[in-house]
């Protein structure tokens, strides 16, 4: 009965290691949304430094999904996302959304 059909998930990414959950450090922090479509729609909220790399939310994301990163495209505005850019180069606001979308290779004859 456990369905991941349009489940929304919360998680916390911080710039320093995964257990860095210091959030005294002043830095403002920003809601973004992951939204993946696929055979199963899912969304997923992150709370992320405006100053971290962007990878570390695309790699926590893949993690929480059981996916490869490397199968993996995300895109914001409709532009491909690099690791290292941060929400602050990006311009994101809070509650902007990111669009993960699976790479699926070959379709050739068997």
């Amino acid at each position: 009965m456990d369905s991941n059909s349009n489940k929304r998930k919360s998680m916390e990414v911080a710039p320093g290691d995964d257990n860095d959950q210091d959030d005294d450090d002043g830095i403002p922090t920003l809601g973004i949304t992951v939204l993946s479509q696929g055979t199963a729609t899912s969304e997923t909220y992150f709370q992320i430094k405006i100053n971290c790399p962007l990878f570390k939310l695309l790699k926590t994301f893949c993690r929480h999904q059981n996916v490869d990163y490397k199968t993996m495209q995300f895109l914001y505005n409709g532009k491909r996302i690099h690791p290292k850019q941060t929400p602050k180069s990006l311009n994101m606001k809070d509650g902007d959304q990111i669009d993960a979308i699976s790479h699926i290779d070959g379709g050739g004859a068997f």
